[in-house]
């Protein structure tokens, strides 16, 4: 039996498994093969796309041992990341609103990753907002910070001696904090922002979107996601919402944060906050 020494040489060796029931049942002439993608060691097929993502960035140079990546991400991309880069030695911060689960947090966790959240109304625009925010951070660090700890050190050196200088001691305790902050988000902005584009916010409910909505007295675990789309046979129990029926015509055209008033055709009103708007995946 082979031994691996690495998740990611598990990543994409996923079995095919043949329906053969299914095939009987229906009586079908083709055979039909499932492959089970929640083989992959982070359960889900964007194990695949995390690597890819990860090694291009290597094979580009533009992470070396030890990075910091920082992913604005609620969905399996940012699971596949986080594993990815604990098996590779690099350090990760997933920026995601408050809403999400608490046991998304703790798996990412696991993986050895730091969590920043945001708040939860706002989405993951929110989340992409946050990770702009560092990278703001590592401009006034690399402009008035330096600046600042520059000033400093000519003002200590003033005094003459150094030997005993609290002052310039100070000063250059602060430069190594600065410029230690630097190198972090340095290592982590020289990959671009890996960003999930299944996971970013794309502003209002409409077709082709997906929406996570949650009803009035429900837990957050309990949360529903759907994608909106055109199609009149579009079934709820498939995830998928006309934006005709009544509760797709009653979110379309609102945003993450928005309480939406739903009444259903049996006359039954059910109150809905919409969690986070995203592409359809």
């Amino acid at each position: 039996m082979k031994i691996y020494k690495s998740i990611t040489e598990l990543i994409g060796k996923t079995p095919l498994f043949e329906v053969s029931n299914i095939e009987q049942d229906k009586q079908l002439k083709a055979r039909v093969l499932i492959k089970l993608e929640y083989f992959n060691p982070a359960g889900s097929v964007k194990d695949r796309a995390a690597l890819s993502m990860i090694e291009e960035a290597e094979r580009q140079g533009k992470i070396q041992p030890g990075a910091l990546i920082i992913e604005p991400t609620s969905g399996n991309t940012g699971i596949g990341l986080a594993a990815v880069a604990a098996s590779r030695g690099y350090r990760t911060v997933f920026v995601m609103p408050e809403t999400m689960s608490v046991e998304r947090r703790k798996l990412l966790a696991g993986y050895g990753a730091q969590i920043v959240l945001t708040e939860g109304s706002r989405g993951m625009a929110g989340a992409i907002a946050k990770a702009e925010e560092l990278e703001k951070e590592l401009e006034a660090l690399k402009t008035e910070g330096r600046i600042d700890i520059a000033e400093k050190l000519k003002v200590a050196r003033s005094y003459g001696d150094l030997s005993e200088n609290a002052e310039y001691d100070a000063a250059k305790e602060e430069q190594a904090i600065v410029e230690a902050r630097i190198a972090d988000l340095e290592a982590t902005l020289k990959v671009a922002r890996i960003i999930d584009d299944d996971d970013l916010s794309a502003g209002t409910v409409s077709i082709g979107m997906r929406v996570r909505i949650l009803a009035e007295g429900d837990d957050e675990d309990e949360a529903e996601e759907y994608d909106i789309t055109g199609s009149t046979e579009a079934d709820m129990d498939m995830n998928r919402i006309s934006d005709e029926s009544p509760v797709g015509a009653a979110l379309v055209g609102h945003k993450a944060g928005d309480e939406v008033e739903v009444t259903l055709p049996n006359g039954n009103i059910i109150d809905y906050k919409i969690l986070s708007v995203a592409r359809s995946k």
